[in-house]
Formats: structure tokens, C-alpha cells, sequence
């Protein structure tokens, strides 16, 4: 029965494994052995174990679940995928969504609904990639033939033929404020590390300029392959030694970066500027992602492409930022008349006093002017799309099914894709705006 549950037999062995590894401190990079309980379904003799087990309890070998505050979903969807008949109840609109998507569109419309979903989002995704052609720069792949390839842990006659895509990631941007002792303009950040291999940010303050640029380094001294005797860096050869500038804000102060200056902020003074919408963004760098066909040591193929990750400095041609505040001012307007800009205001209580106090009085001010053109292009694309199949006909429920996974799709993009959202250092990603929302 506790396999039917998804405990399987040896479960306290991988256990015991893990407790091992972290006591040892070692990482393991496999966790349970066995697959989880919800990719796999019941077999005939499981499905007689479950009608007998019912009927010994219930008198009945085909009970039938009432979950009355089902929430997200857990409880049905495990009644389910155990074959009772499950009826579930919830008020709360985007919970019954969720609990919908999770629960009823897979058991009723099946392996269909994948290959829809796929039909819909790659249509979704042609239209939304040409409207939004001037909105990212585009970014030429590394010529790894050329001598200066990207990717020095790499460089072997094999890989010199490789001609890698290279894909944006990340585009990272820090709010400014204006320094009140010599008006100059503090990028905002705690720190200016990119990832965990030494490479950061050497801030470049010309006295004679208002706006510090950036210049990427590699710092020895931060770096843990270049402090151990057992490894060898592969990064320190990407980017020019130097070391990596002191963040600008701590504890609500604000450094100035400028040698000239260097005076710290007054108390409160930052929730002031925010408050007073004073504050701008800066785009400090980016971060892609190059990927290629791979070998292994027999020299086979492998299965999977080969990636990694690297930062690029800006450059003016990075860096439109002027064009995108254009941009969003010729749409904001029938954009929030359409309620496609979310501009309501934040409710005050523990999860939104923070956004309140630095300045984000309402839910799209948590998004940066390039972010909010993004978000907007893609949900007008949206509904678009989906009123032009209603018009047509063609919007069944699976469909409209397919349809609202997009829309869940959507809502996580636009998780990571914020004010509060940050590099995750150690891997490709970004953090969740609820990591930072207290």
C-alpha cells in the first residue's frame, strides 16, 4: 500500500544516503532513487489492492472524495491518479485556476492537450518574437575559430570547428539615486560579485562624468579555484585581473562611488527619493549563454548541448534604454485603459510594505520601463491571438485549456522578470520576486 502511496521500498536507504553525504559534506547529485509517485500510473493488481482497501473501509469498492477547501489541488489530485471520484471545491479564484489546470484539464483532455499547448505557444511565441524584434539587441555568436574563443576550458581542434548559438540570458539593471552632495548618480547594489568564480564589477567613475560605467574583472582574491592548490581557473583568462568594487548600498545607506565624494546617504533618505519616484534604473550587464554540439571522451555525441555562461559589458549598443522609454509612453496609456498595466494600487500589509516604502505604491511600478513594454507586447499578443480564435471559432475548451497554461506561463515569467528579481550566482536563472518580498 505504501508503494501505491509513492513510498517505495529502500526510501530510508536513500535517506540514510543523503544524511551521510550533508554529514560528510559532500554533494550528492542524485536524490531519490525512485520516480515520484504522480509519473507513474496504478497497475491492474495495484487497482484491485485500492477497490479492496475502499471496500474495507468504506463498504464500497468506488468511494468518492469531497475536498471542500481543495486549494491548489494536492488532495484531489492524488484521489484521482488512485482512481476515486473526486469532487473539489474552492472560492478563492486564482487557487480554483490552479486546481482546474492541475486537476481536471489532464484527466479529461489527456496527451492532446500537450501537443495543443505546443501549437498555441510556438504561435504565441513567432508573433511575440517579431513585434519585439527593437526591443533586444541582438547579440552575435562567438567565431571560436577566430582565436579568441570564449570558452577557454574549450579550446581543442574539435571545439575550434564549433560554431556555438549564443543566447541573452539576463539583462542585470540596478536603481540609481542621486547622490545630495554631489549630484551625481549612485548605482544601487550590496554588491557587485556575478558569480562565485571572482568575476564582478569594477565601477568606473570619471570625476568629470555624472554616471558610473562598469567594467567586469576577475578578481583572484574572490575567486575559489584560484585560492586552492588542487584546481585550475578556468575564468581568470576570460576577463582582466582586478578587483571588484564595494557595493553602494547597505542598510538603507547609500555609499557614493565617486573618490571625490564618498559620502554616505542620511537615514531614510533612499525611502524618501523612492517615495518621491527619484529613483532610475541602470543597465550594468549582461548575461548569456552560449551553447554547442559536444563529444565525449570516446567521441561520441553526447545527448545534451554543451552551455555556458559568460557576461558581456555595455555597450551603446546594449543599451537602449531612451528608445524603450519612447516606446512605453506611446502605449502606457491604452495599455492601462485595457488593463493590460496593472495599475492599482498595493494594499499595505507585511508582503507589500516594503515595495510602499522604496517607491512602488502600485503593481506596475515594480517593473522597470523595459520589463513593463515587455509584459505589455506579450499579453496584448495574447489576447489578441485568443480573440481571433473565439471570432473564428475555434476556441473549444481545449483550447481555451491550452490557452490558460500560456497564461500560467506567463505569470512566472513575470515572477522573475521584476524589481525584486536577482542573478542566481551559482547557476542560469532568476530568483522568484517572492525571495524578496517580505
Amino acid at each position: 500500500m505504501l508503494e501505491i502511496l509513492g513510498t517505495y521500498r529502500g526510501v530510508h536507504l536513500d535517506q540514510r544516503r543523503m544524511a551521510d553525504a550533508r554529514t560528510k559534506g559532500t554533494q550528492e547529485k542524485i536524490g531519490y532513487q525512485n520516480r515520484r509517485a504522480f509519473t507513474s500510473n496504478l497497475s491492474q493488481d495495484q487497482q484491485c489492492e485500492i477497490a479492496k482497501a475502499a471496500q474495507r473501509v468504506t463498504s464500497t469498492t468506488e468511494p468518492k472524495v469531497l475536498d471542500l477547501t481543495a486549494g491548489g489541488g494536492s488532495i484531489p489530485f492524488e484521489a484521482g491518479r488512485l482512481g476515486f471520484t473526486t469532487i473539489a471545491n474552492e472560492l478563492n479564484p486564482v487557487a480554483t485556476f490552479i486546481l482546474r489546470a492541475t486537476c481536471e484539464w489532464p484527466q479529461r483532455y489527456g496527451y492532446q492537450l500537450v501537443n495543443t499547448y505546443a501549437s498555441v505557444s510556438d504561435r504565441l511565441l513567432t508573433e511575440v518574437t517579431a513585434r519585439m524584434a527593437d526591443v533586444y539587441p541582438e547579440e552575435q555568436p562567438p567565431d571560436c575559430s577566430s582565436g579568441h574563443c570564449p570558452h577557454p576550458q574549450r579550446v581543442t581542434e574539435d571545439h575550434r570547428t564549433v560554431r556555438a548559438q549564443r543566447y541573452v540570458w539576463a539583462y542585470l539593471w540596478a536603481r540609481t539615486v542621486e547622490c545630495p552632495e554631489c549630484s551625481r548618480t549612485i548605482p544601487l547594489s550590496p554588491n557587485w560579485r556575478l558569480d562565485s568564480k571572482g568575476t564582478g564589477l569594477s565601477l568606473i567613475t570619471d570625476i568629470d562624468s555624472d554616471t558610473a560605467n562598469f567594467k567586469i574583472v576577475h578578481d583572484r582574491t574572490a575567486c575559489s579555484d584560484c585560492r586552492s592548490t588542487k584546481k585550475t581557473c578556468n575564468t581568470a583568462t576570460l576577463h582582466p585581473d582586478g578587483q571588484i568594487s564595494q557595493g553602494t548600498v547597505a542598510r538603507a545607506i547609500a555609499t557614493c562611488p565617486w573618490p571625490d565624494c564618498g559620502r554616505t546617504t542620511p537615514k531614510g533618505y533612499l525611502a524618501a527619493e523612492a517615495q518621491a519616484e527619484r529613483m532610475g534604473h541602470q543597465l550594468y550587464c549582461v548575461v548569456y549563454r552560449d551553447s554547442w554540439k559536444d563529444k565525449t571522451k570516446s567521441g561520441r555525441p553526447k545527448k545534451r548541448d554543451t552551455t555556458f555562461r559568460g557576461f558581456a559589458e555595455i555597450t551603446p549598443e546594449r543599451d537602449n534604454s531612451r528608445w524603450v522609454t519612447e516606446q512605453l509612453a506611446e502605449h502606457v496609456q491604452r495599455w492601462e485603459q485595457d488593463n493590460i498595466l496593472p495599475n492599482e494600487d498595493l494594499q499595505f500589509g507585511n508582503k507589500t510594505k516594503d515595495a510602499i516604502n522604496y517607491g512602488m505604491p502600485t503593481w506596475v511600478s515594480m517593473f522597470n520601463p523595459r520589463q513593463q513594454l515587455v509584459h505589455g507586447i506579450c499579453v496584448e499578443t495574447y489576447r489578441e491571438l485568443v480573440d481571433a480564435e473565439r471570432q473564428a471559432g475555434k476556441l473549444d475548451d481545449m483550447r481555451a485549456a491550452a490557452w490558460g497554461y500560456v497564461a500560467l506561463a506567463f505569470d512566472k515569467m513575470i515572477n522573475r522578470n521584476s524589481l525584486f528579481s536577482r542573478l542566481l550566482k551559482n547557476g542560469f536563472g532568476m530568483s522568484s520576486a517572492t525571495t524578496r518580498v517580505r
